[in-house]
């Protein structure tokens, strides 16, 4: 149990939190939110215990496991381990505890087996190590790595060749795996795939863990959260329900105190008049000077009117370009010998809007950049039309502005060709304050950084946007802003978001990525189902097709049953061996788990340590068998594994058949 009690902090003049006191238990499940800037990430910090609060104190209950996973990448001292090594670093505690086993098992062999108080150590650490569940790290280890979408292929790459958001992966499959009693979780989503995302759904929901996360995912949070604690001017409001629920409550909350500031006006109103009415007699006098009195106790602030930042804008446009702002012509780009896309070509006119849809890693971040010039293309050729600017804003752009500058000195950089008044109004549009201006990057949240990093793509007028997952780190409220200004915008824009309600009424074309070329279709997303929409951005499946399978179309059901029949042999021929040495597998199992028991029983029996030799024989021989059982379990894991994955392959064949 974590316990905060009068929490306050500022940061130069803001007083970002007020006297806060707050319970977290075990059994939480708490969605926090809050405008941009609100103090959201600060707050995880200082239950973290990684800053200090100005005032107050956080008391967490002896035994209690916290862990946070921030909303910035954390960069490793070490980055030539690998990615499976660096996981198992979760387990640091039992690895030491191994390493005390191996030192005592060598004492042991050194003193043949005499020193009494070393075996019973042994066995005790033993015992410990084996009730941890130590001898089946590797597996944990492994299906965490998988289910956050991490191949096995790449386990044992060095973490250094990890982007920011595979980094941010690698560290939240570290806190998994060290089963905390509560767990931090800074906007954990914006750097997953959808395979991922339910991943981490089906694990917090399975799980016992209590937790509380920074989330601007309506869906994700409505799934996954008890209760939204809301982070507004300093303090926090406590919600029963998810999000959809907090929505409801919060409405009703604002017409009560609505209807509240305007009985209290009324009321002042009528007061006042009395004032202004009976100053001057003497009569009412005394009933004046009370009516004074009575206006300086009544406190506004108490039901005061949230309030409310102005985020429409228009974003400029400096240049009219001509009618084609951008055309491509049979682009290609492999990485690390992998074809991503090949020969695609691409015509877009001014004023078009257009979403690149697809799921994580088949090219959609890599073809803006090629057009953006970021990168080359190994074939093809990348045309921009007659006064076409272009701005483009990448996925992690945020993460890389230089902290050390100033918010008008980022502008000024980007835009040396605007004067700064014209840059403070940029800031102003995009929520910054006249005193925010001068404030150094490196204290801003990561949604003021995301809302810096857009103001320097409007900052250079460009009639081209390129945007990449822009509304990551964005408040729902910034991100319907955005929407808006993007829609009025009179430029062309290409877009990239997993995002179906902040694209959906903005796009007028879709380019969906699809077996390593685009597929474009002048469509909006109404004519796609947001189903539809998630199962495009979802992770590619394995290619299920076969000529017989795209021949079954208009198959009567006798040509289909031999079709199917043809299927489940292929099947069959597959899967079989897999079976068989899984059944081997399981056999040698069997036999040792037998062999453990009856080792474990000499074990507990006193009298074999007054055999010294025969229990240094029984001890090497237990130790040995686990090692084979270790081995056994992921070999079986393996190919269960395969089995499984298979099996799914031509069940969905199957299935692909009976639906033509």
């Amino acid at each position: 149990m974590i316990t905060l009690s009068k929490i306050s902090y500022e940061i130069t003049d803001k007083r970002l939190l007020k006297n806060i006191n707050l319970t977290i238990t075990s059994s939480d499940k708490i969605g926090l939110i809050g405008v941009n800037g609100a103090g959201k990430s600060t707050l995880l910090k200082i239950i973290a215990q990684d800053i200090k609060p100005s005032k107050g104190q956080v008391l967490v209950k002896k035994g209690t496991k916290v862990q946070y996973l921030p909303q910035e990448v954390v960069q490793p001292q070490n980055l030539n381990i690998s990615i499976f090594e660096y996981a198992k670093g979760a387990f640091a505690d039992l690895y030491k505890k191994e390493k005390q086993l191996l030192i005592i098992n060598k004492e042991i062999e050194k003193t043949k087996g005499e020193n009494i108080k070393l075996i019973e150590r042994q066995t005790v650490l033993e015992e410990e190590l084996r009730e941890s569940g130590f001898y089946e790290i590797d597996s944990k280890v492994r299906k965490i790595l998988i289910g956050l979408g991490f191949k096995k292929e790449d386990f044992y790459k060095p973490i250094s060749t990890l982007s920011g958001g595979w980094l941010m992966r690698l560290e939240l499959s570290k806190i998994i795996l060290s089963n905390p009693d509560i767990i931090l979780l800074d906007e954990p989503i914006n750097h997953l795939d959808k395979k991922s995302i339910l991943w981490l759904k089906n694990f917090l929901l399975s799980s016992d863990i209590g937790y509380i996360i920074i989330a601007h995912d309506q869906d994700f949070l409505n799934d996954v959260v008890q209760e939204i604690w809301e982070l507004e001017q300093g303090c926090i409001t406590k919600f029963k329900g998810n999000f959809d629920f907090y929505i409801q409550q919060k409405k009703r909350l604002i017409k009560r105190k609505e209807k509240d500031r305007e009985k209290l006006e009324k009321r002042l109103k009528e007061i006042n008049q009395f004032i202004e009415r009976f100053r001057a007699k003497a009569t009412k006098a005394k009933q004046v000077q009370s009516r004074i009195k009575l206006i300086k106790k009544i406190n506004l602030e108490e039901i005061e009117k949230k309030p409310q930042i102005n985020l429409n804008f228009r974003l400029p446009i400096i240049s009219r370009p001509g009618k084609v702002v951008l055309e491509l012509k049979n682009i290609s780009k492999s990485f690390e010998k992998r074809l991503l896309f090949s020969n695609v070509s691409l015509l877009i006119k001014r004023g078009q809007k257009t979403a690149l849809i697809g799921p994580n890693g088949v090219g959609k971040s890599t073809l803006l950049k090629i057009i953006s010039r970021q990168l080359r293309p190994e074939s093809g050729e990348v045309l921009i039309g007659h006064n076409v600017t272009t701005a483009y804003f990448a996925q992690h752009q945020a993460t890389e502005l230089p902290q050390e500058l100033s918010l008008i000195e980022v502008l000024k950089q980007s835009s040396p060709i605007l004067s700064e008044t014209k840059l403070r109004t940029i800031l102003g549009i995009f929520m910054f304050k006249e005193e925010d201006v001068y404030k150094k990057v490196s204290i801003l949240s990561g949604g003021e950084k995301s809302r810096l990093a857009l103001a320097k793509v409007m900052a250079k007028g460009a009639n081209l946007l390129l945007l990449d997952e822009p509304t990551n780190h964005l408040d729902i409220d910034a991100k319907k802003a955005l929407k808006k200004a993007l829609v009025e915008f009179k430029g062309s824009v290409l877009i990239v978001s997993h995002d179906y309600n902040f694209l959906d009424g903005l796009i007028d074309s879709i380019l969906e990525f699809k077996n390593k070329s685009i597929v474009f279709s002048p469509l909006d997303l109404k004519s796609l189902s947001k189903e539809s929409f998630k199962e495009i951005n979802s992770a590619p499946k394995e290619n299920l097709s076969s000529n017989a399978i795209s021949d079954s179309k208009g198959l009567n059901k006798k040509e289909k049953r031999r079709l199917i029949s043809t299927i489940r042999q292929e099947k069959s021929k597959v899967i079989l061996p897999i079976k068989n040495k899984m059944q081997l597998v399981e056999k040698e199992i069997e036999e040792l788990e037998q062999e453990k028991e009856c080792l474990e029983k000499q074990l507990a029996d006193h009298s074999l340590y007054t055999q010294k030799q025969k229990l240094l024989e029984v001890n090497k021989r237990y130790s040995e068998v686990k090692v084979q059982l270790e081995t056994l379990y992921e070999r079986w894991e393996e190919l269960s594994y395969k089995f499984e994955e298979k099996s799914k392959v031509f069940d969905q064949k199957i299935s692909n058949v009976l639906e033509r």
